[in-house]
Formats: C-alpha cells, structure tokens, sequence
C-alpha cells in the first residue's frame, strides 16, 4: 500500500514549498520519527474519501448498536453510551433489588464480569469514573475497523456465559452462607422446634 503511494507523484498545494532556497525534487516529511504512518494515512485519505469512510463509520455503527443490543438482552445491564459519534458502548451492571423492591449488594461487580471474558481472550475493561462519580463502575467496548458482525456475535454470546457463570457462583455462595448462619444460630433455637426462636443473653 506504502509503496504504492510512494511510486506515484502526490499532490501538494501551490503556496507548499521546500524550507530551503534550492530547488527541491520532492517533498519529503521530516519529524523525530518515521513519517511512514502519515504517509499510509493520507494514502488511505486519497483511495477512499469520504464515500469510503462514510461506508465504513456506518457498518462499525451497525455492528455497535448490535452490541448493544445483545448486552440489553441479558436483562443485566443498564447502558450509557450513546448511538451517535465515536462507535463504542459503554455499559454496567443493573442495580439488584429484592422482592421488596430494596437494593441488595450482589457478590460480583463489573471486574468480574472482565475477568469472565478474559478467559475467551476478549479484553472489554471495567474501571471506575471521575473523583466526583467514582461509586460508578462500567464496561467498555471500542468497535474497530478489523471488527466483524460474526465476531460480535461471538463477543455477545460470552457475555451470556459469563453473566450466567456468575449468576451460578452467587447462588452457590448464597446458599453457603445460609447453611452457616443455621448451623451459628441453632444454639438459639428450641430442641424440640428448631424453627422457633428461645431468648438468650449470650453473644451471637
């Protein structure tokens, strides 16, 4: 791609001239680095325009609300980015309440949920917001240009998983812990119904 923005004659601007007085056969990028990636940018600049990249912003804004779409289907997940400029999704975990409608802390945050998908090789990271909001935690996925629909899927599917995998190790750990709260209170309870409670003046 390089070489051939290079074997071709690139078209500069009249008022564009060399820094020295000598007559120059080229123009050249002079930086403390290799210009080699600007040069591959205004290459791509040129082969596909605006009607290019209007064609690709618009199939990586496709592949976004898709995204977005299947993370809302897990029902546990509140979004908060929005579907117009840069095309990512920024998302976290709903708040969890009882029957009751109070909120209730759960055993698993949206590092976890991060933790989850590294194991399939997705690297989605969870960090908290500004000084001011830092009791907000989120997730987000940027959507690349190497991106596919058939990828996302994949991407969709694991976020299923890993939400019922911790789903699956909350339980468990709920049960465990009420397992021990019966076996601690049972001196507390009456020998011959232990679903009634005796009064007591020891330490729980």
């Amino acid at each position: 791609m390089l070489g051939s923005c290079c074997r071709e004659p690139l078209t500069c601007a009249d008022s564009l001239h060399p820094a020295t007085s000598a007559d120059q056969a080229s123009i050249t990028l002079n930086f403390s680095r290799g210009a080699s990636n600007v040069l591959g940018q205004y290459y791509q600049l040129l082969r596909l325009g605006r009607t290019g990249y209007s064609r690709i912003m618009s199939n990586l804004d496709t592949i976004a609300k898709r995204l977005a779409d299947g993370i809302m289907e897990t029902g546990e997940f509140d979004l908060l980015s929005k579907d117009q400029g840069v095309p990512l999704v920024a998302f976290r975990l709903k708040k969890k309440v009882d029957k009751h409608g109070k909120e209730v802390e759960r055993s698993y945050d949206e590092y976890d949920v991060s933790d989850r998908l590294k194991e399939h090789g997705w690297v989605l990271p969870a960090y908290t917001m500004a000084p001011d909001a830092k009791h907000v935690k989120l997730l987000r996925a940027v959507i690349r240009v190497d991106h596919s629909m058939t990828m996302i899927e994949k991407l969709i599917a694991h976020i299923h998983e890993a939400m019922q995998v911790l789903k699956l190790q909350e339980s468990a750990h709920l049960k465990k812990v009420r397992q021990l709260v019966r076996e601690k209170m049972q001196p507390h309870r009456a020998p011959d119904n232990p679903y009634r409670q005796v009064k007591t003046t020891g330490q729980c």
